[in-house]
């Protein structure tokens, strides 16, 4: 009997449902303000991580990370600033009286600038330049070093492109023929070289890739397979030193560059 009502009340319920389907899209409603924009990229990257206070663990470490994240955030506000201010605020920026060095000289030196200043000396450091981008190297020869980077700079920017073609290709010529190119460029070359040397290393290279070809296609015994694979290595070493000396002797017509006078950032690097 109460089984029987019960499935009554079930049926009346289900009977008084009334179905509903929608006919247009709902809304697009926005993202979260803490989900998208300046406002997001905040909340998710910096306050995310100290805003937890579930419990007394995480809220000591949430403290923890904001103390933190103060500390770094006044420390690199500070080392911008006192960049700014030693590059551009307190610089010296001009020269009238051509004085180079000693226009920023402090009354301490017996010049006009405050006692304890400290800023950049640009009027200094433009005469200077030259010498602190290529050292002593001579003015009149200048265009071998630029042309030099130039084509390293280009050969790099081309690899680091992964659309541009033929990238194995120019890798390989950067990291092979390239340095003998650049120091052909920037000492001038001409310093003669031993033929018997050169055909020495190149017939020893030869014959160490050939045994190490022998040693890969297991016509060696196995007891030379270490050694094959060494070979190769060592071999395709005494043939670029072969090369290397070939191209530095060679007597490009250059003006000979003592390496004593080489400096600066250009070329230090």
């Amino acid at each position: 009997m109460i089984s029987t009502e019960i499935q009554n009340a079930k049926s009346r319920s289900k009977k008084n449902v009334k179905a509903f389907v929608r006919k247009d899209n709902a809304p697009l409603l926005p993202a979260p303000p803490s989900e998208v924009g300046f406002k997001g990229w905040l909340y998710q990257n910096v306050f995310q991580s100290m805003s937890d206070f579930s419990s007394v663990s995480a809220s000591l470490k949430s403290f923890m990370i904001a103390i933190f994240t103060v500390f770094v955030f006044y420390s690199f506000v500070s080392q911008i600033y006192s960049f700014v201010d030693f590059a551009i605020i307190s610089a010296v920026w001009a020269d009238p009286d051509d004085l180079k060095r000693q226009v920023c000289w402090t009354v301490d030196q017996g010049g006009d600038l405050p006692s304890g200043w400290h800023g950049a000396c640009w009027p200094y450091i433009i005469a200077k330049a030259k010498f602190i981008m290529y050292g002593a190297y001579p003015v009149s020869e200048l265009w071998r070093v630029n042309l030099t980077y130039f084509f390293g700079g280009a050969m790099l920017v081309w690899i680091l492109i992964e659309p541009l073609p033929f990238r194995k290709i120019v890798a390989f010529v950067l990291l092979v023929f390239f340095p003998m190119f650049a120091t052909l460029m920037l000492t001038g070359g001409g310093g003669g070289f031993s033929t018997s040397s050169v055909g020495l290393y190149t017939l020893l290279g030869l014959l160490l890739i050939t045994i190490n070809r022998f040693g890969t296609k297991g016509r060696l015994p196995s007891v030379f397979a270490d050694l094959s694979s060494i070979s190769g290595i060592a071999g395709w070493a005494l043939v670029f030193i072969a090369a290397f000396s070939v191209v530095i002797g060679f007597d490009s017509g250059l003006t000979n560059i003592d390496t004593r006078d080489w400096g600066g950032l250009l070329i230090t690097l």
